[in-house]
């Protein structure tokens, strides 16, 4: 789902929120999660595969940002296109909200709205998340990966809020004039905000996004796919289209193999990753394509060592939910 929202201030920063960008890149992550339902715990395990910068050596921004994720709580779900997650990032944005706020002339009463709706969500997600770094180590391609252990508590509150935030980030948007397609979406997104739409939900292990929209808004998107499908399936001759084509290819077969459904069910697209059952589910995207280089590892060996992990067993360790106590 996109919300719109207005470039410059307090709406800015809620925006930096969900979509952040980063020159540090990886081919591919695989993310694994269970939900723990003693606990009401989300546990993830992510790895990144070919961790690099953009050339040989680390440039000053890059070696910032790998120290940022060193020191800090950040983790990424597939680059930026998901989102990701940056505790340093929330809390300046609360201070930055707040400041805004109380600013005179104060901001306009739509973007008072969208930070009054984001706050209580953002500091539910910097109480509950929680971000552990692993060890570097070497793929069978001999290329730097990582893992981290992210836990997510009060998971039900934390998808009870997110529902809310969005419902009233949805009513507080203002009117679209210059475009009647998207003018259309947003009235049907604030109708059924007004009902107090389910936008995420959790059975088991099975995450779940419903977007309102109507049948011939859903048709037009997977027309859109299926036109970048064909592309990618014609192979153009031109190395830099053929690169295109495959960053448009190789998602979709993936997605493809992966626990995700999508649909159009009641009046909405439906997304939903996983199964209802208690086993982990697993998401292996490729995220950047392109020659790998060896600076991210020249930087990280004498920094934090670079080990053999048995990953298998780490994932495995960390998934699983620890035993009941023995009763005497």
């Amino acid at each position: 789902m996109m919300i719109w929202l207005r470039r410059g201030g307090m709406a800015a920063a809620i925006a930096g929120m969900l979509v952040l960008s980063s020159c540090i890149k990886f081919e591919r992550q695989e993310m694994s999660y269970r939900y723990d339902k003693a606990s009401d715990e989300l546990r993830i395990f992510q790895v990144y595969y070919g961790i690099q910068g953009d050339a040989a050596e680390l440039t000053p921004e890059e070696i910032k940002q790998m120290d940022s994720v060193l020191d800090g709580q950040r983790t990424f779900f597939f680059a930026n296109w998901i989102f990701e997650y940056n505790r340093a990032q929330l809390e300046q944005m609360l201070v930055e909200g707040e400041k805004a706020s109380k600013a005179t002339p104060p901001p306009a009463a739509e973007e008072l709205a969208r930070f009054a709706a984001a706050k209580p969500l953002v500091e539910l997600l910097i109480a509950n998340v929680h971000v552990t770094n692993g060890q570097c180590f070497r793929d069978g391609e001999r290329e730097l990966c990582g893992y981290q252990q992210v836990t997510l508590s009060h998971v039900s509150t934390v998808i009870a809020q997110a529902n809310t935030t969005i419902n009233a980030m949805v009513l507080a948007l203002p009117p679209e004039a210059e475009d009647p397609a998207k003018a259309a979406l947003v009235s049907g997104f604030q109708a059924a905000a007004r009902t107090g739409w389910t936008w995420i939900a959790r059975s088991g292990n099975a995450l779940t996004v419903r977007v309102p929209m109507a049948y011939a808004g859903y048709r037009q998107l997977r027309q859109t796919k299926a036109a970048e499908l064909k592309a990618a399936l014609g192979l153009p001759a031109d190395p830099l289209a053929f690169d295109r084509a495959r960053a448009t290819f190789l998602p979709i077969v993936a997605l493809l193999a992966s626990e995700v459904d999508a649909g159009y069910i009641d009046h909405a697209l439906q997304v939903t990753l996983g199964h209802p059952g208690p086993e982990p589910v697993t998401l292996d995207l490729p995220v950047n394509l392109g020659t790998y280089t060896e600076g991210a590892a020249t930087y990280l060996r004498p920094k934090v060592g670079i080990y053999d992990v048995d990953l298998a067993k780490v994932r495995s360790d960390f998934l699983t939910p620890p035993a009941a106590p023995a009763t005497p």
